[in-house]
This record gives C-alpha cells, sequence and structure tokens, in this order.
C-alpha cells in the first residue's frame, strides 16, 4: 500500500497544482476584461452622436369669413428674434406650404398678409413632428385702406400687421 500512496500524492499534488492555475488564469483574465471595458467606456464617452438634421414643414389653409379660400397674400415665418425664417406664398386652393431645415424645436409666429384682408398673426410650435397644421380664417379689412401690398413692408407701412405674442 505505500507503494501506491506516494502516486496517489503527486496526481493529487498536480490536480491541486491544476485547479490553482486555472482559478489564476481566471482571475487575470476577468481583471484584464474588466480594464478593456474601462477603457471602452472612456471611449464611448468621448464619441458623440452625430447631429441629425432637423427639419419641419409647415402647412395650412388661410379661407375667408365665408370659408372660401384666400389665393393672394403670403404666410411669413419669424423666430422669437424676429428673424424671418420663410415665406410662402398662397396657391389658388388658399393653401401654404413651408419647409424649414435646421430649424430645432420652437415657437414660430407665422404672420398671414393678404389684399383686401386684415393682417393675422398666430405662434405655432414646429420641429416636434415633421409637418405641422396651422390654418387661418380672414376678415375683411375696412373699406377706407385698400390693401393692395402684400409684403411685410407694406404692411408694416400701414400699420395693419404686426407680430403680437400670442400666449
Amino acid at each position: 500500500m505505500t507503494g501506491i500512496v506516494r502516486p496517489l500524492l503527486v496526481l493529487a499534488a498536480w490536480f491541486v497544482a491544476g485547479v490553482g492555475l486555472v482559478i489564476l488564469g481566471g482571475a487575470k483574465a476577468k481583471k484584464a476584461a474588466a480594464a478593456e471595458a474601462a477603457d471602452l467606456e472612456g471611449e464611448l464617452e468621448t464619441v458623440q452622436a452625430p447631429a441629425r438634421p432637423e427639419s419641419a414643414v409647415l402647412i395650412g389653409h388661410v379661407r375667408d369669413a365665408q370659408g372660401r379660400p384666400v389665393t393672394q397674400g403670403a404666410v411669413t415665418l419669424t423666430d422669437h428674434h424676429g428673424r424671418q425664417l420663410g415665406r410662402a406664398a398662397l396657391s389658388s386652393a388658399g393653401i401654404y406650404t413651408q419647409s424649414l431645415d435646421d430649424v430645432p424645436p420652437q415657437y414660430l409666429t407665422a404672420v398671414v398678409v393678404a389684399p383686401h384682408y386684415r393682417s393675422a398673426a398666430e405662434r405655432v410650435e414646429v420641429g416636434r413632428e415633421p409637418t405641422t397644421r396651422l390654418d387661418f380664417t380672414l376678415t375683411a379689412a375696412s373699406r377706407s385702406q385698400p390693401r393692395d401690398d402684400t409684403s411685410a413692408e407694406g404692411a408694416a407701412a400701414l400699420g395693419s400687421a404686426g407680430v403680437l405674442p400670442i400666449e
């Protein structure tokens, strides 16, 4: 029996040494993986997602008080600084469409100016949805002040158009 004990002890020693090496190797691999993950996390924090181009479309109908389309005139869009962002002419059906590129979500002021009608202004939020709809109903201008100039400058000169904050 003594002849068999020594080989069993050597075999057990090799087994224990193998298990120890496997555990040590696993610990080293886990430590290396944690270090690599920390490096990747640092790299991911410095990478910024590309900015998506933001565009929006404002569309709507312009009608008179009887529901008929207003076919002459324009809709002008301005930001909160009063800077003009776009101008769209009315179609023969009284429809306007204005595309806005690189505009973050914000409130804009839309001003409609048409001959023989009082100007109208509305605030509208654009940019949250791809398309925003804003319809206008215009009332006839008084006969004492005929309106033939549909430009924003002409409307301002007549004092009948203005950008008013609408809460």
